[in-house]
């Protein structure tokens, strides 16, 4: 063959991978493959001696193109990859010229080292895309391979006459209306509840009214027109807060924990009882409201360090915090399937209760050994207080219901064997920075102004300890805190007048504390 005809072939071989690697699909992945053997077919039968001298080099050299290939499929490793490439370039415009005779001499690059190269860069690269490309929404609860689903069909209702389920403690409008039903499919257990439906003043009650759902289950709620509502004043709105504890977490799994009961409900969360490798935990889950990123990043932010600020003995042990800043985000968009599946939570040692549920008895409240242990505990919890203040941090929401206890005693013989604890550290923040939440009851009007202070937490362990002792929440400004809490920040000086002729018949320990005159100190040594 002579010299133009082999230069076109070769030409065309190069050519032809190039317009396969640039323009190809997924349709043309096997031409690019064929191409990768079309320079080795090209040598061996135009140059065989010369093939089968240098077998293994062609070998090593398209070890190095594979190298340098998935290098530039990684955007943190390209750089080093497409340096790998030029080296290799250069290395076989080296050989070409030193090896081949003048009349095939050639400045074109090597079919062989180029082809491996860009097709490992090509085969990897939509492989690399998927691989690293974050999935944020976690399987469901009962989750199974084939997506099996929970229908709920709720029939009888007419059109544009949305009702409303209760799945989990959480509402799902139900709009979807096919053939005179209504259906609603989802993808994880759950507990339901139908709740009655008022139509333009016509009420429609289901026949059955709640349960429990497993996946592949096919629930079908019947209404039935009830009586027509007579027009009357809407009741009051109690407390937007007093949801239903969602209870579809029981039974189920988050994430390396089985959870086996719900133990209460707070402002700020649900706290469940789970267990992991035969230890008991809490897991408190966190609610989560349109204005909750601020508190949400700012706790991604100082989880290690909350979590080392739990190692005092007088400290609730957090041991894990799980706030994905991504899942929050969709949650307050309004995914609630996914506040079911992946809650944002906090992981902590399960203690027995708190000493408010003591306070509440009477049995330990009149007992006489009640005061001698409240003054215990605070000791305990300003210990607790101090510790978490050396380390640059306020606790802010100090309070009998953050106060827990290891053990339940069964009279008040046995309240000198409990051991105190300061918990709930989600709420605690930098000194100098702006408090994340706070209890109006127990945090002074200048909590609503000003920086996070040391002396915030000093006024209330005072007004916790003042609670513990009398059973009453009587500070006079809790209308003024209010107010200021909503916008009207003129309402801190009065709050600050009144609780200051307030603390003027108190212990002198709680009133140093509530002038924001003492210090944490004044409690340790009581």
């Amino acid at each position: 063959m002579s010299w133009p005809a082999l230069m076109f072939s070769y030409v065309s071989f190069y050519v032809l991978f190039i317009l396969l690697f640039f323009k190809g699909s997924k349709k043309a992945f096997l031409p690019n493959l064929l191409s990768y053997f079309a320079p080795i077919v090209y040598w061996s039968i135009f140059f065989p001696n010369y093939f089968s001298a240098n077998f293994f080099g062609l070998l090593l050299i398209s070890l190095v193109a594979l190298i340098s290939g998935i290098l530039m499929t990684d955007e943190h490793s390209f750089n080093s990859g497409f340096g790998l490439l030029i080296l290799g370039i250069v290395g076989n415009l080296f050989v070409l010229a030193s090896s081949l005779s003048v009349t095939i001499k050639i400045s074109l690059l090597d079919p062989v080292f180029l082809t491996v190269s860009f097709l490992t860069w090509e085969m990897n690269k939509e492989e690399y895309v998927n691989s690293t490309h974050t999935v944020y929404y976690q399987p469901p609860i009962g989750y199974t391979t084939n997506l099996m689903k929970v229908t709920f069909v709720l029939r009888g209702l007419p059109p544009n006459c949305y009702p409303v389920l209760e799945i989990c403690g959480m509402k799902y409008t139900v709009n979807n209306y096919y053939q005179g039903d209504y259906v609603l499919e989802l993808t994880f257990n759950c507990s339901w509840r139908a709740r009655r439906v008022n139509c333009n003043g016509i009420l429609y009650q289901p026949k059955n009214r709640s349960g429990y759902a497993n996946l592949g289950d096919y629930i079908v709620i019947e209404y039935e027109k009830a009586k027509v509502i007579t027009p009357s004043v809407p009741p009051k709105v109690k407390n937007k807060h007093n949801q239903q504890i969602p209870d579809c977490w029981v039974g189920s799994k988050i994430s390396i924990y089985e959870i086996e009961s719900i133990i209460g409900e707070g402002g700020t969360g649900y706290v469940l009882k789970g267990k992991h490798s035969n230890e008991e935990v809490a897991i408190k889950i966190l609610k989560i409201q349109k204005d909750s990123n601020d508190f949400f990043d700012s706790l991604l932010r100082e989880a290690s360090n909350l979590i080392e600020l739990s190692n005092h003995p007088n400290v609730v042990r957090i041991i894990a915090i799980n706030v994905d800043k991504f899942l929050v985000d969709e949650i307050i968009k309004g995914n609630k399937s996914l506040y079911v599946n992946n809650p944002p939570f906090i992981v902590t040692e399960l203690m027995r209760g708190t000493i408010y549920d003591l306070l509440k008895d009477d049995t330990f409240f009149y007992s006489q050994a009640w005061r001698k242990n409240v003054y215990r505990a605070i000791e305990q919890i300003a210990e607790a207080l101090s510790y978490i203040h050396s380390k640059g941090y306020v606790h802010m929401d100090v309070k009998p219901q953050n106060i827990f206890i290891d053990r339940v005693p069964s009279d008040p013989s046995e309240l000198d064997y409990v051991n105190f604890k300061l918990g709930d550290l989600g709420s605690a923040v930098k000194i100098g920075e702006k408090p994340r939440q706070l209890t109006l009851e127990y945090s002074p009007p200048e909590a609503l102004i000003e920086k996070a202070s040391p002396s915030f937490d000093v006024f209330s362990l005072g007004m916790t300890l003042h609670v513990l002792l009398t059973r009453k929440m009587d500070r006079p400004d809790l209308k003024e805190m209010e107010e200021a809490f909503n916008g009207e920040l003129s309402k801190v000086k009065i709050s600050r007048e009144k609780l200051n002729l307030w603390s003027e018949n108190l212990e002198e320990i709680v009133k140093k504390a509530i002038r924001m005159k003492g210090s944490i100190r004044d409690f340790m040594t009581m």
